[in-house]
């Protein structure tokens, strides 16, 4: 069996949840500090951004940083 074709795969196959994890640690973080401050939904929305940006941006070093 060859596995050259899944080694050259394999790093891009967690995308979808690296993703969807920084968008949920940036939900939850935000919902803390809402929660602890009083002013829901402020930073829920900031935590979510921040966390989208997050993703987004380590998707980008994975696809763009493996073609050099």
């Amino acid at each position: 069996m060859d596995y050259r074709a899944f080694r050259q795969v394999a790093p891009y196959l967690d995308l979808g949840f690296r993703l969807a994890l920084m968008v949920v640690l940036g939900l939850y973080g935000g919902y803390k500090l809402d929660r602890r401050l009083g002013v829901l939904p402020l930073f829920t929305i900031i935590g979510s951004l921040l966390g989208m940006g997050g993703g987004m941006y380590s998707i980008y070093r994975t696809v763009y940083g493996r073609k050099k």
